[in-house]
């Protein structure tokens, strides 16, 4: 079960945002705070806008097939940002 490192595709972009919304509710729930996202498709917007910037450059993690996460390196101009990082919960379980 190795772990593969790829360019995100546009056909990532829902896998991934639902990822981003399950993953960012996790960790809000488990300290009793308000979420990051309201929505999995607030957190599909979010991969879609990343996916779609000219200034992004986005990963994904894949494991026998599936997307199991993602990564992104936001470059403008002199600011940089990494982020946000995904990993699926339910990948974390096997």
């Amino acid at each position: 079960m190795p772990i593969r490192i790829r360019p995100m595709k546009a056909e990532d972009v829902e896998t991934c945002g639902r990822i981003c919304y399950e993953a960012f509710k996790g960790i809000s729930e488990s300290h009793n705070f308000r979420p990051d996202f309201a929505s999995a498709e607030a957190g599909i917007d979010l991969m879609r806008m990343l996916f779609e910037s000219p200034n992004t450059f986005s990963v994904v993690a894949e494991q026998d097939g599936a997307v199991i996460g993602s990564n992104h390196l936001v470059e403008y101009d002199a600011i940089r940002a990494v982020g946000p990082i995904t990993v699926d919960p339910a990948a974390l379980l096997n």
